[in-house]
């Protein structure tokens, strides 16, 4: 296998739309005692009254023992025993069948579980055996630098090392088993451990670990799909289940970490030609997945970001750039982002570059040159040799940032611009890493502007995108990648797609906002304005949030901010002054407490207008749309793990029961559950409407509220900015023009001709219209 990409030819393509399913309901499965296979075959009759094509599964191969996610696979050749085990996959997969559901599956190609070393038996042989090991080349280990380096120790090791243990044929260190080599057991546990083909390292020693690794997580160690055995190791059980009819799709997660997506991905077509395949891609702003590469397009982080923006006030820009700026915030969040890609470089990636500088020996200066190229890169990576344009920008800027280094950047970029280079290959496995940490993990929580745009896929420098160009990109969206996965949230995102639609209201209230934000910070003044800023929206946005996911979001995003507190030296006297702080805007016992409620009261029906509007967009317009899993009623959720908690499925069932009904835009979420049923219930029984797309515009003095396209046998509309449209009294005489019949889905009311948007949006500020 690893053949070349190509282009996908017509036949395939004909196949991959047969195959494409026509919407996805995303299962998380946490395993025992929350969500396995087995508890899940009860939701899937509500899946397919929802109207959802598909079921799609995270995760289910063999996982880390009590794994919450199953992204740490340890074995790829067996059914995770706490998801259910290989009966109850079948047992799945048979009733999905009976009830007309695909099923689509989460293939994790980068990387395998290696947090409890014995759990995951092919990195205990290469621990136990090292070069040796039968499975030695399927890890992305730099063997050339000697023993494999695992930072799992204290910062001081000394201690850890002083309390080494031996059970038999293993050592035993902080809880966690090691494997002892052949003929390597004489002596003291300290003398056996200084023999084996591992050395055991503190968590933060910059020169470590000698492999691979997801972004820094030491517990995920990559592999090397691009060696054949590999692919044939890791992917066989995804492949026969399509085989026999039990998957219908795969979407990957992470391939920007592998030496070749491309030829991953035609690997994938190769065997089973229009197989359906939606990798995970973060893509920046006008950057685009190559046209060749052998699949329907990415996951849909790029959808969302422009849904995101298309809800946001563009006038609201300047008051929240002016209430930074009052708190010695920068204007934009560029120095912050190259600040903290220098900070990466030199810490958690260090090793990473230090491989890659190992690989150009010959270059004078290569390892500063390489920083210099990396702090400059503004994207996951390249994917050469189809794109070179961000290479060559990064390059310009490291030119410019460190003039005295142009000739070893010169060098340096030249081996990074041939594809066929082994350090340009490693390169851009690399750079993807710099961008998730630095930028998802670390400015994403210490640039507090407006943070429904600090999510994946997008960026805070990124304020707001208008009509036109949001139809630019769906246009688009639909001639080129028309099978792709859409989304509004998923198992990563920051906030849930109802907490962001809320916080959006804030930019038509920019100067309210901006005012008591600084009457509060003067009264209560929080540890960082930043930090201050990013909990208080998150308090606004998720209201009523729990203690416990109050209490959790504290500690992560006191943690991720990373100033006076982090995930490797943990402040709790800090976090547990942060969390009297927020609860003083939280409690009803405080003035501000009062009045921050009160802006929740304020801004929340206009938060759910903006939710409907996106929801009904990402249902209708271009793409394959995923609903994840409970998002059908509002998604209130903050950051991992508490967008993963077990969804009411009795209160869902509830109202999907009433969706027959006009029922109100209410807590209840009754409203969007109608919403999403009618439009997957639509894709289901006429997947031909949702084809072609042209925008759709009103006429009249609230033209610039309306935002919509039609299909070829749909047309969604839906309220824009709905505060500012309040303000001026409504839609008024505002009016679209229906070419032919068309039937509102969500009430039942046919239009035709001009119509008053004050009649059509009379119930609901959305309506989504099939031709009659």
């Amino acid at each position: 296998m690893n053949t070349p990409s190509t282009d996908i030819d017509i036949a395939t393509v004909a196949r991959l739309h047969a195959r494409a399913p026509r919407s996805t309901y995303r299962l998380h499965l946490r395993g025992e005692p929350h969500e396995t296979l087995w508890s899940s075959i009860d939701v899937l009759d509500y899946v397919a009254e929802l109207g959802a094509d598909a079921i799609y599964l995270s995760p289910i191969l063999q996982a880390v023992p009590d794994s919450t996610h199953a992204y740490d696979v340890v074995d790829p050749t067996i059914v995770d025993a706490a998801r259910g085990g290989e009966d109850a996959f079948i047992a799945f997969t048979d009733h999905a069948r009976s009830l007309g559901l695909k099923v689509i599956l989460d293939v994790v190609p980068n990387h395998m579980g290696v947090q409890q070393p014995r759990a995951n038996p092919y990195w205990w042989s290469v621990l136990r055996e090292g070069r040796d090991s039968a499975y030695a080349e399927f890890f992305d280990i730099d063997w050339d630098a000697g023993k494999l380096l695992l930072p799992v120790l204290s910062s001081d090791p000394a201690p850890d090392l002083d309390r080494v243990e031996r059970d038999g044929d293993v050592l035993r260190v902080l809880g966690l088993d090691y494997p002892i080599a052949d003929g390597t057991g004489d002596g003291t546990p300290r003398e056996v451990l200084e023999r084996q083909h591992y050395r055991l390292t503190a968590h933060d020693d910059r020169h470590a670990p000698t492999y691979r690794r997801f972004f820094n997580v030491t517990g995920l160690a990559a592999i090397r799909q691009e060696n054949p055995d590999v692919f044939e190791w890791a992917n066989r059980r995804y492949l026969d289940w399509v085989a026999e009819g039990r998957a219908d799709g795969l979407r990957l997660d992470h391939i920007d970490g592998l030496a070749h997506p491309d030829r991953y991905l035609a690997d994938l077509q190769q065997a089973h030609p229009g197989l359906w395949v939606v990798p995970e891609m973060v893509l920046e702003r006008d950057e685009k997945m190559p046209l060749e590469f052998a699949c329907a397009g990415t996951t849909g982080y790029d959808v969302m970001a422009y849904l995101d923006r298309l809800i946001v006030d563009p006038a609201g820009e300047q008051a929240f750039i002016d209430l930074d700026g009052s708190f010695g915030m920068p204007a934009d969040a560029a120095e912050l982002i190259d600040r903290a890609r220098r900070e990466c470089v030199a810490g958690p990636i260090n090793a990473d570059v230090e491989r890659l500088a190992r690989m150009a020996t010959e270059i004078p200066d290569a390892r500063a040159a390489l920083d210099e190229i990396l702090v400059g890169f503004r994207a996951y990576r390249t994917f050469l040799p189809d794109d070179g344009a961000e290479l060559s920008a990064a390059v310009d800027r490291a030119r410019a940032a460190a003039p005295q280094l142009t000739s070893a950047i010169d060098a340096v970029a030249a081996r990074l611009a041939d594809a066929a280079d082994p350090l340009a290959i490693r390169f851009q496995q690399t750079s993807g890493s710099l961008m998730g940490i630095a930028v998802e993990s670390w400015v994403f929580f210490r640039f507090g502007r407006l943070t429904s745009l600090a999510e994946i896929g997008g960026t805070p420098l990124w304020w707001s995108v208008s009509p036109d160009e949001a139809h630019a990109f769906f246009a688009e969206h639909d001639r080129e990648r028309p099978l792709a996965m859409t989304t509004l949230a998923t198992h990563d995102t920051k906030r849930g797609e109802d907490v962001r639609a809320r916080l959006a209201v804030l930019s038509e209230l920019a100067d309210d906002w901006a005012a008591d934000v600084r009457r509060w910070f003067t009264d209560q003044p929080p540890a960082s304005y930043a930090l201050g800023s990013l909990l208080l929206q998150a308090l606004v946005g998720a209201w009523p949030v729990s203690d416990d996911d109050l209490d959790y979001y504290v500690t992560k995003a006191a943690r991720e901010f990373g100033e006076q507190t982090s995930w490797s030296s943990p402040n709790v006297e800090f976090e547990a002054t942060v969390r009297a702080w927020i609860e003083g805007f939280r409690s009803s016992a405080t003035a501000h407490g009062r009045e921050v409620a009160a802006w929740v009261e304020r801004i929340q029906p206009d938060g759910w207008s903006n939710s409907l509007t996106i929801k009904a967009l990402q249902l209708a317009g271009p793409g394959v749309p995923d609903v994840y899993r409970g998002s059908e009623g509002w998604n209130l959720d903050l950051v991992d793990p508490l967008n993963r908690k077990t969804v009411d499925y009795e209160r869902l069932r509830d109202s999907l029961a009433r969706s027959g009904e006009i029922v109100p835009i209410d807590e209840t979420a009754g409203a969007k559950v109608k919403l999403v049923s009618a439009a997957l219930r639509l894709r289901r029984e006429r997947p031909e409407a949702f084809a072609g797309y042209r925008p759709v515009k009103a006429e009249g003095e609230a033209a610039d509220h309306l935002i919509g396209f039609a299909r070829d046998g749909v047309i969604a509309v839906g309220t824009r900015l709905p505060v500012g449209l309040q303000q001026r009294g409504g839609w008024g005489e505002t009016t679209v023009t229906l070419d032919g019949q068309w039937r509102d889905t969500l009430t039942g009311v046919q239009h035709s001709g001009s119509v008053r948007l004050a009649d059509l949006l009379v119930s609901y500020p959305v309506a989504v219209l099939v031709a009659d």
